[in-house]
């Protein structure tokens, strides 16, 4: 059904009113409203999207953009590997803090957070191929132009109980590592280069490059960016996609045993620390979810929350779409204030003044025929011995 079809039926329950005189028709408005009232009481299966998410090992966060971006609320239904799967890979839902506390525990674990109004997804799913390149021996690692007072560091880490910390000077500063070689020949064009950088002070930040390879005339270069959000003071994680980077000479796959970073700043500073760099391999998955847009074009693939256009698609079936026709009725009614026509609808949808369900009709018949598969946050009455 199309908005102008919908329209078309909306003026016959109005017995031939006009109904493009009602506040909010012209504008879509209405349409947008009765689709956020049918999505507060049920998830329509014909909503159910899909979407591509590559997973690493020991990478816990993941933006939702490009894989969810209309995700609803926390509604996702499996998140699956894009191929062959075991019977006992299982995706579970919990909440905030229960995540972030057994996260290298449990696995197959998620939770859907918020940071800075942006949604996103964290997640465990145990990944093979992952592949530590670099140590944390302050022995290993060489101080160029900008670099000093490199040492370990047990006090402040992120992971591996500990971390090099070293100073910086304003303007570009080198850091050189060269250590025992590492067989990456099956991560080439393929993996992600991974590396957990802290920032006592983020606002001098202006870029950070990385260069990996066999010599340090044998190598990619990779522009690094933050994995998933916004460079922030404290520790990032940066991720270099191997695909797209730049070789000088004739790298050695096999036997890689170079890294160089280049950290570019506004102003010096102290105290700059870094994990180890790992090349990690991603696991293709599809994020399956319930979508919070009710509307796409009649051509293009991009999903709407509210109508741009009489030609506009209602992406629902029969029955879903009789429940969102009553819903608009409700509104249309009470903006011409007859009272009693708009009783009606919320008498054959099964709502009360509250807006609330009563328990009986057109609602509730869906969520009998229809349940939300939805996998839902749970959390544990005992605490998992490490």
């Amino acid at each position: 059904m199309t908005v102008s079809q919908l329209k078309t039926v909306l003026n016959r329950k109005f017995h031939g009113s006009n109904i493009d005189d009602v506040q909010g028709i012209s504008d879509f408005t209405v349409f947008e409203e009765a689709g956020n009232n049918l999505l507060s009481h049920i998830d329509p299966f014909e909503t159910v999207r899909h979407g591509e998410l590559n997973l690493f090992n020991e990478v816990y966060d993941y933006g939702l953009s490009s894989a969810a971006p209309d995700l609803k609320g926390k509604k996702i239904l499996d998140i699956r590997p894009q191929g062959d799967r075991a019977s006992s890979e299982d995706f579970r839902q919990t909440f905030t803090e229960e995540f972030d506390r057994d996260k290298r525990h449990e696995n197959e674990w998620f939770s859907v957070e918020f940071d800075e109004a942006t949604k996103f997804l964290r997640l465990n799913k145990a990944v093979s191929h992952s592949v530590t390149l670099t140590d944390l021996e302050d022995g290993n690692y060489t101080a160029g132009t900008g670099v000093s007072n490199i040492t370990e560091d047990t006090i402040l880490f992120h992971d591996s109980g500990k971390s090099i910390r070293f100073d910086v000077s304003s303007g570009s500063n080198l850091l050189t590592w060269a250590g025992t070689a590492v067989d990456l020949s099956d991560h080439t064009n393929k993996s992600s280069f991974f590396l957990w950088v802290y920032y006592p002070d983020s606002s001098i930040i202006t870029s950070l490059t990385l260069r990996v390879g066999s010599s340090a005339s044998d190598y990619y270069q990779i522009t690094g960016s933050i994995h998933f959000g916004s460079i922030r003071t404290g520790w990032n994680l940066y991720r270099f996609d191997w695909n797209g980077a730049t070789e000088t000479g004739s790298v050695s796959e096999d036997a890689m045993d170079y890294m160089r970073l280049a950290l570019v700043t506004t102003s010096a500073d102290t105290d700059v620390r870094i994990g180890k760099l790992a090349s990690k391999l991603p696991s293709p998955h599809e994020l399956v979810y319930y979508s919070n847009c009710l509307f796409r074009p009649s051509s293009g693939s991009t999903w709407l929350s509210k109508p741009t256009a009489e030609s506009d698609i209602i992406n629902l079936e029969t029955e879903a779409q009789n429940l969102f026709l009553y819903e608009c009725c409700v509104i249309i009614a009470d903006d011409m204030q007859v009272a009693q026509e708009a009783q009606k609808f919320r008498t054959k949808l099964g709502i009360d003044d509250l807006g609330e369900l009563t328990g009986s009709g057109l609602y509730a018949q869906y969520k009998q025929d229809k349940p939300s598969e939805a996998i839902r946050p749970t959390t544990r009455y005992y605490t998992k011995r490490r």
